[in-house]
């Protein structure tokens, strides 16, 4: 079960992290994929049948191992992606005459100081929201199954 969770929190760590994919993410694909992942990579395992409360706990532990894996890749790529996005801002904001909801985004962005504090928030934005996810899908799953 361990290892099923640990696999999906990966894939929803990884994809979270990395910038231009991380996109996909604005609708939670990735928190689901990962979830999606840990259930399949569970049921073909040797295992008794996935009940709600397992489905719940599989979800919580990969989301667990998603918002640490996040953690981690986040931080390590910001150094290297914040030069990246300031320098994006800047050319956005020179080209002129921009709608208001675009400017304010792009003076976010030229502004923008990671923190790990900042990371530490997202991450457990992130893991109430995969378990809460999680535990509602494996409740349908477990459903269909009876």
């Amino acid at each position: 079960m361990i290892q099923s969770a640990v696999l999906g929190g990966a894939f929803i760590g990884i994809l979270s992290a990395l910038p231009i994919v991380n996109v996909a993410n604005c609708c939670c694909l990735w928190i689901v994929g990962g979830g999606v992942l840990a259930a399949y990579l569970e049921h073909h395992a040797d295992a008794p049948p996935l009940t709600v409360a397992r489905g719940a706990f599989l979800g919580l532990i990969a989301g667990i191992a998603g918002a640490l894996v996040w953690l981690i890749a986040a931080i390590a790529l910001d150094p290297l992606l914040t030069p990246l996005y300031r320098q994006a801002a800047a050319v956005v904001l020179g080209t002129g005459d921009l709608p208001e909801s675009i400017r304010q985004s792009a003076e976010r962005a030229r502004e923008y100081q990671p923190t790990v504090l900042r990371g530490l928030i997202t991450c457990l934005r992130c893991l109430v929201m995969a378990s809460v996810r999680f535990a509602s899908a494996s409740n349908r799953r477990s459903c269909r199954a009876h």
